[in-house]
């Protein structure tokens, strides 16, 4: 059985196809982003760095949060302390 899908009747529907249209856009200029983050890490690897860590680095970087990622490995290390 199948149920029928029932659609809104009020749509503007030349601005639902901009707005998917922007939402494709988006789409389009992650993939180019990550590519080209993806060709960074190589050059960092060249380097030597741990692409691991680099990306880990990065990450604290963008999101601005090293004390709570601090803490997070003080507790870490406390629990491995614990059981060594």
């Amino acid at each position: 059985m199948t149920d029928d899908i029932q659609m809104p009747t009020d749509v503007d529907t030349s601005e639902l196809k901009e707005k998917l249209a922007s939402f494709v856009d988006n789409l389009t200029r992650i993939d180019v982003a990550r590519e080209a983050n993806n060709d960074i890490i190589k050059d960092i690897k060249n380097m030597g760095i741990n692409p691991s860590m680099a990306r880990k680095a990065a990450k604290i970087m963008y999101e601005q949060n090293k004390e709570e990622v601090d803490e997070a490995h003080q507790e870490l290390m406390g629990l491995v302390d614990m059981v060594n």
